[in-house]
């Protein structure tokens, strides 16, 4: 039985965690979020620091609890793996209400501005850890122990389709912009194989605001498989473009994945599921009233897109 909190108090949270762990009552419990999302109850759901070393999530909706659900069971069966990425350990979990419990993984996330600062070799260097943890989630094992486990993945979902984006973004845009658009989802159609040439499990939200890393830029975990899914490798590539100041990171992970792996990876697949990405982030930020990221407009966003399109060579027209 799923059930999840009704009630958005601390109290609420705490009563859970102490007939889940009893050893972790009585600690303190900071909600970690210093905004919740109310808008979207698929996006309903939070974390909170217990004490100094724990770390708990729950949902206040069933959509969320459903994903908060899902990421359990992978990282359980990630668990049973030989050689798994580096997810957080589950040290206790129930459904009834979802509650995840894990230790505490200190570290830093991977932000615009810090790979602004990154030199060459620092860039590769962390560009050579994000191969590595993409390589580790695409390993037929992978797949291997989370089918042992019985976890049935859906495809990925990314934040919208082209005929929502043609029917309710190109409006918000001029008609260059719009043509642009236009242009760019008739291409992604046609890139996007359906179905994917090759199916392994997608961490499904690979950005750096998920990964923890240490001074040396190595990656001590990745966070929130809430959309874990099967699907097309190219797809845990989407954020990479818009990741840093430059397609550098992009190019660099992309060598270092095709050369640990084996396995080739295109540019045109990235950046299909990329426009997808972005384009639909702001058209449901815009729609919803939520600022987007930077204090941009969705036709700059366009423009953005349009810069790394053409850094990449990539032509969409």
């Amino acid at each position: 039985m799923t059930t999840w909190f009704s009630d958005r108090s601390i109290a609420e949270v705490s009563r859970g965690l102490g007939g889940l762990c009893p050893d972790l009552a009585g600690l303190p419990v900071v909600l970690h979020d210093a905004w919740i999302e109310r808008g979207n109850p698929l996006w309903d759901r939070s974390s909170a620091f217990v004490g100094d070393d724990w770390v708990v999530k729950f949902a206040w909706s069933e959509p969320a609890a459903v994903k908060l659900e899902r990421e359990i069971l992978v990282l359980r069966a990630l668990a049973a793996s030989e050689h798994p990425p580096p997810v957080r350990r589950v040290h206790a979990w129930s459904s009834d209400p979802v509650l995840l419990v894990s230790p505490f993984v200190a570290g830093s996330p991977v932000l615009w501005d810090t790979v602004a600062e990154l030199d060459t070799f620092e860039l590769r260097q962390l560009a050579e850890e994000l191969a590595r943890v993409l390589g580790a989630f695409h390993a037929p094992e992978t797949l291997v122990a989370v089918d042992r486990a019985g976890v049935s993945l859906p495809l990925p979902t990314p934040q919208a389709d082209t005929p929502e984006l043609r029917a309710r973004l190109a409006p918000m845009l001029d008609e260059r912009r719009r043509s642009l658009v236009a242009a760019w989802c008739d291409w992604v159609d046609a890139v996007l194989p359906v179905p994917a040439p090759e199916s392994v499990v997608l961490h499904g939200d690979f950005h750096g605001y998920n990964l923890v890393v240490d001074e040396d830029r190595s990656v001590r975990a990745v966070l929130d498989l809430e959309e874990a899914s099967v699907g097309d490798r190219h797809y845990d590539f989407r954020y990479l473009p818009g990741q840093a100041p430059t397609v550098q990171l992009l190019l660099e992970t992309v060598a270092a994945y095709e050369q640990t792996t084996r396995r080739p990876v295109s540019l045109e697949a990235v950046m299909a599921w990329h426009i997808r990405t972005v384009l639909g982030d702001a058209l449901w930020r815009t729609e919803a009233n939520v600022e987007l990221p930077g204090g941009g407009t969705p036709p700059q966003w366009v423009d953005e897109l349009a810069t790394r399109m053409a850094r990449l060579g990539v032509d969409a027209s």
